[in-house]
């Protein structure tokens, strides 16, 4: 739910997600008064880890887009 969040409030730049800012999940550990320290870094890595995750998805995503509109079948000659 957290990623969710955060993940609303992520840039997008020519149609790909940028990563979710190291400021963002401060400012949200900020707005919940969340300040141990341990918790804020576990808290970003694991967003950084799920972000690794849904870049990986995007990129695989796009790929079978793009081979779904290509044909093996070669057309007149």
């Amino acid at each position: 739910m957290i990623y969710d969040r955060l993940s609303r409030a992520r840039q997008w730049s020519d149609g790909s997600p940028q990563a979710i800012s190291v400021s963002e999940v401060f400012k949200y550990c900020d707005g919940l008064g969340i300040h141990s320290v341990e918790f804020r870094e576990n808290l970003l890595d694991l967003v950084q880890a799920m972000d690794e995750e849904f870049d990986e998805h995007i990129a695989q995503t796009r790929k079978a887009t793009d081979n779904a509109g290509k044909s093996d079948v070669a057309g007149p000659r």
